[in-house]
């Protein structure tokens, strides 16, 4: 077989990785947000992947979200946060859980 073979299938195989990685953060994100918000006493109501949310520019290995979720009181809020593995989880705009 020729190289341009091999080069073909590496160039495959690469982004399957990339991609598979990808999916797998973000569960792990999501897993993390969720945790978050039911400690506070609250309920994810919806998160939804924004790569350009508030605080996207100058990013390279947080991911952003748009968080919509229910306090124990009742309230229906969105916020965004950043977060990655080793970071932990930032919140910001007008409605971090408390």
């Amino acid at each position: 077989m020729s190289d341009s073979f091999y080069f073909f299938g590496f160039i495959c195989l690469a982004i399957a990785l990339a991609v598979g990685l990808r999916i797998l953060a973000d569960r792990l994100d999501r897993s993390r947000i969720r945790k978050e918000i039911a400690a506070s006493g609250g309920e994810v109501l919806d998160i939804m992947w924004n790569p350009f949310g508030r605080g996207w520019f100058g990013e390279r290995s947080n991911r952003i979200y748009e968080v919509t979720y229910r306090t124990m009181n009742g309230k229906t809020l969105t916020a965004t946060c950043k977060t990655s593995l080793f970071t932990g989880i930032f919140w910001s705009g007008d409605a971090p859980p408390s």
